[in-house]
């Protein structure tokens, strides 16, 4: 196994010259396998998407060997909602969180433990480490380093690694964050339940535009357009018009539609 100061350096440079987020994310995947650890996933929760984990689930991106069966699970049983980890770095805790610790702990609820049981014992994910990257009013992001090991040699790894995969995770997020189609892709889940009259009236309330003025240049009446409105506040998880605002202006539609 490679010195943690020759896998970091490697990491540095492959993520130096990353020009897209499939790079950046095999720079990441290669220096955790490297580090020891057996899979690892990446997640960002746009805030709009945060509101609805009811309804849609976070993107993962996964290294190879990461059981892509348990992404299906949790995308299919909405367990987004039930996610401590997301619950918790949405609160703005960044501290690592090591799923069966909390567990035993007994402060999660029956369903947050069940998450992390169905990893366990039905796709085989014995141990598991959430590192947050990011949180901010935008969205939260983080790391999770993974293990099938049903011994102890997972918790010796990260008594002797976590230090520097947690800095190789927050130079991960800190370098794909930045990335400018990033918050398009990790975003396409909500967009893709708004029909083409939703997302252009959105698009317009994101410049500043009022409904009369947005009717106007649609050919519209008043009434639709605040009829559309009205769906889109549903959509957003029964936001105020204020609030709608507030996160349209959030996503970028000058750069995911330009034009119009």
């Amino acid at each position: 196994m490679q010195s943690t100061e020759i896998v970091l350096s490697n990491f540095l440079r492959e993520i130096g010259l990353a020009k897209n987020t499939e790079e950046m994310f095999a720079a990441l995947e290669k220096a955790a396998l490297s580090l020891g650890f057996d899979h690892i996933s990446y997640t960002y929760v746009p805030l709009v998407i945060g509101n609805n984990l009811n309804q849609l689930s976070p993107i993962f991106l996964i290294s190879q060997s990461y059981e892509k069966k348990f992404i299906t699970h949790y995308a299919a049983e909405n367990f987004g909602q039930d996610d401590f980890t997301i619950k918790r770095i949405q609160n703005g805790d960044l501290e690592s969180m090591i799923w069966w610790d909390e567990s035993k702990k007994q402060t999660l609820t029956h369903k947050e433990s069940r998450v992390i049981e169905v990893a366990r014992y039905d796709y085989g994910i014995q141990h598991g480490i959430t590192i947050p990257t990011h949180s901010s009013k935008k969205g939260i992001a983080g790391v999770s380093v993974t293990s099938t090991e049903k011994d102890r040699t997972f918790t010796i790894l990260c008594k002797e690694k976590l230090e520097h995969m947690c800095i190789i995770a927050q130079i991960f997020s800190d370098r794909i964050l930045v990335s400018p189609n990033m918050h398009m892709r990790f975003i396409q889940p909500f967009l893709k339940t708004l029909t083409n009259t939703e997302i252009i009236v959105l698009k317009k309330l994101s410049q500043g535009l009022v409904p009369k003025v947005i009717a106007h240049q649609l050919n519209s009446s008043p009434n639709y357009i605040n009829h559309v409105i009205t769906r889109l506040r549903e959509k957003f998880g029964s936001l105020t018009r204020d609030q709608l605002l507030y996160y349209a202006g959030l996503i970028n539609f000058d750069e995911i539609y330009p034009g119009g």
